[in-house]
């Protein structure tokens, strides 16, 4: 069990079938990074990426990574290299490879769909999921993959009235 230390910046990723700009899961997951960027916290959003609400997330500081290549991963293509302790290898197409050693402390998802594969990409992450008490994106079963299960309401005002440092408060003991 890791402790985490008063003030000290958590690596999170959210994780999302979609992120474009006619969804209002986007929207929220958008609001929520800005806020845990705000406390000081890394964000990256792995999503399929569309439209302008990519731009502007990229343009609040929030990273993001299309879903076919996770953050610390490449797709292979069959004409590059890859070193491993075994020596040097082409790649596979369309086979994921890690190339960094990046850690994260979350894995914060919002697609039930996600939760399998990002719990073998992330295995040393925690995962958390979420349940819209609205009853959207995300089934009403807990995931037995997911370490902890965050109910949010997917709306702007309950998105407004958010404290951050609750979300944080749960992220860590999760962790």
């Amino acid at each position: 069990k890791r402790t985490i230390r008063k003030g000290e910046k958590l690596n999170i990723i959210f994780a999302s079938m979609a992120f474009d700009d006619n969804s209002d899961k986007a929207k929220f997951m958008l609001g929520l990074a800005v806020k845990l960027k705000k406390a000081g916290h890394n964000v990256t959003i792995c999503a399929n990426l569309n439209g302008k609400i990519a731009h502007t997330a990229k343009h609040l500081g929030v990273f993001l990574n299309p879903i076919q290549t996770p953050p610390n991963f490449a797709l292979g293509d069959g004409k590059w290299k890859i070193k491993t302790p075994q020596g040097e290898f082409l790649t596979q197409p369309n086979v994921l490879y890690k190339i960094k050693n990046e850690k994260f402390d979350i894995v914060h998802l919002f697609d039930n769909e996600i939760v399998e594969h990002f719990s073998k990409l992330y295995f040393d992450s925690t995962l958390i999921n979420t349940r819209f008490t609205n009853n959207l994106f995300l089934s009403q079963e807990d995931n037995p993959l997911a370490k902890k299960t965050i109910e949010m309401e997917n709306s702007e005002e309950y998105l407004n009235g958010m404290n951050v440092d609750e979300i944080i408060r749960e992220y860590i003991e999760a962790i």
